[in-house]
């Protein structure tokens, strides 16, 4: 018999995304799955919607708190799960009909203990389920298609991509959610720290879905602040834990200061394309010259399409409209932030290859 997977999923003011995805997991090709549902204190009609769902779904639980975060949420659901296996889906996201049996391979085939989880590429999608991006996100190409601590930095994967162990999930006592919303980069840091591995798996692909509603677009400079706090951890290695020898140790302050710079880039150009200038300086208020002239050009040219995109929600096949209306004010922010670093030799590269681009540099801001 196939080992139970719970799908744990929170909901806060979710009743329309729930509608769309318990529906969509009637079509797993995996069984047996057992559907676990956190209301995080909605304030719409999600109770209602849950009641109407569990209906025929003896599969389908779900339980109600006070609102404290996905984290918060996840850790609820974990905590009443029955499964050996912990998938995580959050409502708003698409899952394809072998999302749970793809991933779900790899245990069955050969049970690696030292795989403590497993993770596919996700394609970055719109409301409409259009591609924001042509190639999929999180497709890291690493030696055996595993990923270790110190293979990647940052945060590794959405939620909605990721199967673990249930008990690789409880030896690190699952999310901190006091980090929200950036309670997943840290855990899956923490859980690799103790020395197993996540594997990759290319037979499905979810979709990540964007929205301005998300917490990343409503709440930009304070995800921000949580990433870095996330990554100071990570890299002056003050907190203790399960972790294998290897990976006790900090990453080093040098490579935090690199990374916390080059990582203030993206969020800085949502914050711009939105015309909070204010916020977008804030944000990149710890880049640093040295670093930034160490940056490729052609990975920043990617990062101001990828971002401009995200914030307003745009499919790729719209860029070329998109780009004459962000423009003014990516030139504005790029401008002043070469202005404060005294000279940015490769942001004039980034500045020259965008002015290339075609599109009236003067046109009105959306």
């Amino acid at each position: 018999m196939q080992p139970l997977v719970s799908i744990v999923i929170p909901a806060y003011n979710g009743a329309h995304h729930l509608r769309r995805a318990i529906p969509m997991l009637d079509a797993q090709t995996y069984a047996p799955v057992e559907i676990v549902v956190v209301d995080d204190g909605s304030r719409d009609n999600t109770r209602e919607a849950l009641t109407e769902l569990a209906e025929g779904r003896s599969h389908l639980r779900w339980v109600r708190q006070d609102n404290g975060g996905a984290g918060a949420a996840r850790n609820r659901g974990v905590a009443e799960a029955r499964g050996e296996f912990i998938a995580f889906l959050d409502c708003d996201d698409i899952w394809p009909d072998n999302a749970v049996q793809a991933r779900m391979a790899p245990f069955l085939d050969h049970d690696d203990p030292e795989v403590m989880g497993v993770y596919c590429p996700a394609d970055f999608i719109d409301e409409q389920g259009r591609k924001i991006l042509d190639g999929p996100l999180f497709n890291y190409t690493q030696p055996f298609d595993r990923l270790y601590f110190s293979s990647v930095t940052g945060s590794l994967f959405s939620p909605s991509c990721v199967i673990v162990r249930k008990t690789a999930f409880d030896l690190v006592n699952g999310f901190r959610q006091e980090l929200s919303p950036a309670e997943d980069f840290d855990l899956w840091q923490r859980m690799l720290r103790t020395g197993g591995c996540f594997l990759k798996v290319s037979t499905c692909r979810v979709g990540w879905v964007q929205h301005p509603a998300s917490t990343v677009h409503s709440g930009l400079a304070f995800h921000q602040a949580q990433c870095a706090a996330v990554m100071e951890q990570l890299y002056s290695g003050s907190e203790s834990g399960p972790w294998l020898p290897e990976f006790s140790g900090p990453m080093g302050e040098i490579l935090f200061r690199k990374e916390r710079s080059n990582q203030t880039f993206a969020p800085a150009i949502m914050a711009a394309v939105s015309g909070d200038m204010e916020t977008a300086h804030a944000i990149s208020a710890p880049a640093s010259l040295p670093f930034m002239n160490q940056m490729p050009v052609d990975r920043l040219l990617w990062s101001v399409r990828f971002s401009s995109l995200r914030t307003l929600c745009r499919p790729l096949s719209e860029w070329p409209q998109v780009w004459p209306i962000v423009a003014p004010r990516v030139f504005r922010f790029l401008e002043e932030l070469d202005q404060r670093l005294g000279g940015c030799r490769t942001l004039r590269g980034l500045i020259d290859e965008l002015k290339r681009l075609p599109g009236d540099e003067d046109s009105p801001c959306a």
